[in-house]
């Protein structure tokens, strides 16, 4: 459970497939899911975790996968078009999620992702621990003031990737390109 043994947590569900956990420092809820899980077991331990981010206010989750085994591609769907939509309108709004180790749950995990900008994918806490921390930052970027001579957004550009860098070097090299593409250069 990495990080997060740490700090002080309330203990919000346990089973034998999820701990839900809560931080009042951080103001993080934290998924732990483990094993086998079967789509019907999915959807009720999703039902859950909606209770508890309305519950709580939370508005940042970390879903950590890496003890999921097996695969759950049945219910993706379900996940991306109806979960993760009951989730932001409970007050969800940052989604950390540490992806499986296993090859089978993995797959189901990435059919399961949203095509949003606050539903990241990890491989350890840290790096998702790091987003959640700051997970306005991506967003600086795009509110820069256009300059004339653009020295100084090429400098918050520089500064800011190398924040992102650290967390997601793809983005990092997207908003480096997109620099390069606003200002003319190569």
């Amino acid at each position: 459970m990495g990080l997060s043994q740490n700090e002080n947590m309330q203990i919000l569900h346990e089973d034998e497939h999820l701990v839900i956990k809560y931080s009042r420092e951080s103001t993080i809820m934290y998924c732990y899911w483990r094993g086998f899980i079967a789509a019907r077991r999915i959807q009720q331990l999703g039902a859950v975790m909606i209770r508890c981010v309305k519950e709580k206010g939370v508005s940042k989750v970390l879903n950590d996968n890496t003890a999921v085994v097996g695969p759950w591609n049945s219910i993706s769907p379900w996940v991306v078009k109806r979960w993760f939509p009951d989730m932001f309108s409970a007050g969800l709004k940052y989604f950390a999620w540490i992806m499986p180790e296993n090859s089978f749950a993995l797959l189901s995990a990435r059919d399961a992702m949203p095509n949003v900008s606050n539903v990241r994918a990890f491989n350890v806490d840290a790096d998702a621990l790091a987003w959640l921390s700051n997970p306005e930052e991506e967003a600086i970027f795009r509110s820069l003031p256009e300059s004339e001579s653009g020295s100084q957004n090429r400098a918050l550009y520089d500064l800011l990737c190398l924040n992102i860098h650290h967390y997601d070097p793809v983005a990092a090299a997207m908003l480096q390109a997109e620099l390069a593409r606003k200002s003319g250069q190569p």
